[in-house]
C-alpha cells in the first residue's frame, strides 16, 4: 500500500503543477467575463492531464512487476501481491485529474463550497468507511478497491457540479459575443 500511495503521489505531481498553473488563467478570464476562455482552459487542461494520467497508468500496469521489484527484493510473494494491488489501486488514475482540476476551477472562480465538497466526501464520507467495510467481504482486494471506488465517486460528484457550470459558461460566452457584436454595430452606426 505504501508503494502504491507513493506512486500515486508521483503521478499526481505534474497534475498539481498544471492545476496551479491554470488557476490564475481561469480566474483572470472569469473575472474579465471571458467565459469561453475560462471554459476552454479547463477543457484543454483536463484532456491533457487525463492523457498524462492514462499514460502513467498504462506504464505502471505494464511494468508493475518491475516497479514492485524496485521497492521489494527477494520476496516474490510480496511482489506478486503488490502487482495485483498496484493494478487495482491505480485503476482510477486516468480520471482522477478531473477531481483535482474541477476543484482548482472552483477555487479560481471563488466557489469554495464546490471546490470543497468532492474532496471532503472522498476523504471522510467514503474512503474511511470503505476501508473498514470492503476488507470484510473482499479481503485484501477490498483494501485495494477502496481508493479507486472513492475516486470514481469523487469524479462523478465533480462532474455533477462541473457540467452545469460549463454549460452556464457556454451560454455566458455566447451572450458576451452577441453583446460585443451589438456594441460594435452601434459604434459603427455612430
Amino acid at each position: 500500500m505504501g508503494i502504491a500511495t507513493s506512486l500515486v503521489n508521483l503521478m499526481l505531481m505534474p497534475i498539481i503543477g498544471i492545476n496551479s498553473g491554470i488557476q490564475p488563467i481561469i480566474g483572470y478570464n472569469y473575472g474579465a467575463r471571458l467565459y469561453g476562455r475560462a471554459r476552454d482552459t479547463l477543457k484543454t487542461s483536463t484532456i491533457a492531464t487525463c492523457a498524462i494520467c492514462t499514460a502513467a497508468y498504462v506504464l505502471f500496469w505494464a511494468f508493475s512487476r518491475q516497479v514492485m521489484g524496485l521497492f521489494v527484493k527477494d520476496a516474490p510473494d510480496v511482489i506478486a501481491m503488490g502487482v495485483t494491488g498496484l493494478r487495482i489501486y491505480l485503476s482510477s488514475m486516468p480520471v482522477l485529474a478531473i477531481v483535482m482540476l474541477g476543484s482548482g476551477y472552483f477555487q479560481a472562480v471563488k466557489k469554495p463550497a464546490q471546490a470543497f465538497i468532492p474532496n471532503m466526501i472522498r476523504q471522510i464520507a467514503l474512503l474511511v468507511p470503505l476501508y473498514l467495510l470492503l476488507p470484510r467481504y473482499f479481503g485484501l482486494t477490498g483494501v485495494w478497491m477502496a481508493g479507486p471506488l472513492t475516486d470514481a465517486a469523487s469524479v462523478l460528484i465533480t462532474l455533477v457540479l462541473l457540467i452545469p457550470e460549463m454549460r452556464r459558461l457556454s451560454v455566458e460566452a455566447k451572450l458576451a459575443a452577441v453583446d460585443s457584436g451589438l456594441a460594435v454595430g452601434v459604434a459603427a452606426a455612430s
